[in-house]
């Protein structure tokens, strides 16, 4: 799983997500920026449940927090911005709110098959 969809999970399992003035809920709020070296970071701006709309602040919080995805292009951080909001594998499809038990739910069944698959005792299909 992505750090920006287990961000997203984590925030809803908390109780984290942002009430938006306009009904919607936000979880992750991603940014986007061009490294030194050429490459595009993906980070969340949403942090125990405020959003952070200073990038340098939010950038320096992804990065502590190990919150973060690394692309070779502005390209390619954009389509996996865009996929994982709009055409998320891990949730089925869009990037939605649910309620915190579900939220905990799938992690930990997430979670727990990385540890199976890791450990090598998961079911092959």
């Amino acid at each position: 799983m992505d750090k920006l969809t287990e961000h997203h999970l984590r925030n809803l399992a908390a109780g984290n997500e942002v009430r938006n003035e306009d009904g919607s809920v936000s979880t992750v709020r991603t940014m986007q920026f061009d490294l030194a070296d050429g490459r595009s970071i993906v980070i969340p701006s949403v942090w125990d449940g405020e959003i952070i709309e200073d990038g340098h602040a939010a950038l320096a919080r992804a990065r502590k927090a190990g919150v973060y995805e690394i692309f070779d292009t502005r390209a390619a951080a954009e389509a996996f911005d865009k996929k994982i909001h709009n055409d998320n594998s891990v949730l089925g499809g869009r990037m939605v709110p649910m309620s915190a038990e579900k939220a905990a739910a799938l992690l930990r069944s997430i979670q727990s098959r990385s540890v199976m698959r890791r450990a090598g005792t998961g079911a092959h299909n």
